[in-house]
């Protein structure tokens, strides 16, 4: 069993089956190779479609790149309805901003844009991809964590926070009650 979710990460399962195999001179054959099954099926990926917290979900995804959010954001909508999901988006100034949101907004409705203190960018710089959904604009991250955890409880919702490592473990310590300007980033 993988502890991974999301189709693409069978795909990266295998490879990494079928590298380490090539890498340690072993019959490709999964029947064959047990102890490397065993392995790949105890991996765990901090920040990769990962539940941080209950009652109500918290999850994180620590993506960067446009494909990266449409597997990620197509694999959550595999077991969390769309209508119950209230996304934080924020994406960092360094990536494809217009692409990154664009890909966002194609599959929720319900989103806090919000600004990570590190390298966030601008909300203005992707706002307009979100056109005709119910969004909420808080630059303050803590805050905008704050709503979603409020709406979230008020109305059965999960929260999905997306649009980069800043933005996912700046949402994680603050729903947990840290101050976000306080992490420190390598």
């Amino acid at each position: 069993m993988l502890n991974l979710i999301g189709r693409h990460q069978v795909d990266n399962a295998l490879t990494a089956f079928l590298a380490a195999a090539r890498w340690l001179d072993l019959t490709p054959d999964f029947a064959k190779q047990p102890r490397l099954l065993e392995a790949i099926s105890k991996t765990s990926w901090p920040g990769r479609l990962e539940r941080v917290a209950t009652k109500p979900d918290l999850w994180i995804d620590v993506g960067h790149t446009p494909k990266a959010l449409d597997l990620v954001t197509s694999a959550f909508l595999d077991f969390t309805p769309r209508e119950k999901t209230l996304v934080v988006f924020g994406v960092s100034a360094s990536k494809d901003v217009a692409n990154i949101a664009a890909t966002v907004a194609a599959r929720f409705d319900h989103v806090i844009l919000t600004r990570a203190n590190k390298a966030g960018a601008d909300i203005a710089s992707f706002s307009n991809a979100f056109a005709g959904r119910q969004i909420t604009i808080e630059p303050d991250i803590t805050r905008a964590t704050r709503l979603a955890r409020l709406r979230a409880e008020r109305e059965g919702m999960t929260v999905l926070a997306v649009g980069g490592l800043f933005l996912a473990a700046e949402v994680q310590h603050a729903w947990s009650g840290g101050d976000p300007a306080t992490l420190e980033f390598l």
